[in-house]
């Protein structure tokens, strides 16, 4: 059991730092959208010319580019977060992981609503099709992340009474 542990924070320890160089390129993306949609703004033409889109096509696509980007950010974060209290921690079983997972379900939960009005803003039409796909694969990736926060909440009540034994 303690070979499995030490195996996992291992894993974890080169998983965090794999996650971080993720987190800081997304946060970086951001960065440069947002110039270059400032700068779009500031002077119109410059930057959506350069890409052949009109003004207000690049600023949604850019928008579109933002909001994604921050919800990977997000996901990013929280994995990186979960990875680093695991092997920093006695046990990978705390209720600030399960908090953790429950965001992440939240954001894919979350993201169809926010993402859809945007696709529809670049593309001008969504087929009946292209938003059960989205919903779909979002809300399936929402309920892998909540039944693994329930598997940690559990893992969480075995530690306690683990603890409580000894």
């Amino acid at each position: 059991m303690d070979n499995d542990l030490g195996r996992l924070k291992a894993l974890c320890r080169g998983l965090f730092f794999v996650l971080l160089l993720l987190t800081v390129i997304i946060a970086m993306g951001i960065c440069l959208l947002v110039s270059g949609a400032f700068i779009e703004i500031d002077s119109p033409g410059t930057v959506s010319g350069e890409a052949g889109l009109s003004g207000e096509e690049f600023i949604a696509v850019v928008g579109f580019g933002i909001v994604v980007m921050v919800v990977s950010l997000v996901v990013l974060v929280m994995l990186m977060n979960i990875a680093s209290a695991i092997y920093r921690e006695y046990s990978p079983f705390t209720i600030k992981n399960v908090k953790r997972l429950e965001v992440i379900a939240l954001t894919y939960l979350l993201l169809p609503v926010v993402i859809s009005p945007m696709i529809y803003a670049v593309l001008g039409e969504l087929t009946a099709l292209e938003i059960i796909l989205l919903s779909f694969s979002s809300v399936l990736m929402a309920a892998i992340f909540y039944c693994l926060s329930l598997v940690f909440r559990y893992g969480c009540w075995l530690q306690k009474e683990s603890d409580e034994t000894l």
